[in-house]
């Protein structure tokens, strides 16, 4: 089958979206002096304080959706896949940061947090559902 022109768009938009997490991820892992003097000190030390195990989970989220963009593109049936290890490693890390946290990141990024944390989560949901239905109707293979 012929993939529609909205799958480019759409496994372009993933691709850019996912980026930008990407680009946080490795400053802020690789401990980048001159991304991290722009955080404020509260964010600065919540980042430092988070455990490996929760890093490990970032890590899910981040690259399993890269992983769900670039298999999106290739037309593969696992892009639904890697979405949904994405979103597994996205409810973890929001977990830790909701409730294990000693500051929640809601404590530290009040309204623009939870803006931005449901549209972290309707955002990956989407990718994932997208790419399920895709498969169904036999663009992804």
């Amino acid at each position: 089958m012929k993939a529609p022109g909205h799958l480019w768009i759409v496994g372009l938009l993933a691709l850019l979206w996912n980026a930008v997490f990407i680009y946080e991820f490795v400053m802020i892992n690789t401990r980048n002096l001159n991304y991290l003097a722009g955080l404020p000190a509260e964010q600065r030390a919540y980042l430092d304080a988070i455990p490996d195990w929760v890093r490990i989970f970032w890590a899910l989220y981040v690259f399993g959706a890269l992983a769900g963009a670039l298999l999106l593109l290739m037309r593969s049936r696992f892009a639904g896949l890697a979405f949904a290890f994405s979103f597994l490693g996205m409810v973890v890390n929001l977990f830790y940061g909701l409730f294990l946290s000693p500051h929640s990141i809601l404590e530290i990024g009040g309204g623009v947090a939870l803006v931005f944390t449901i549209s972290m989560i309707l955002v990956t949901l989407f990718f994932w559902a997208y790419s399920r239905h895709m498969v169904r109707i036999g663009v992804l293979s």
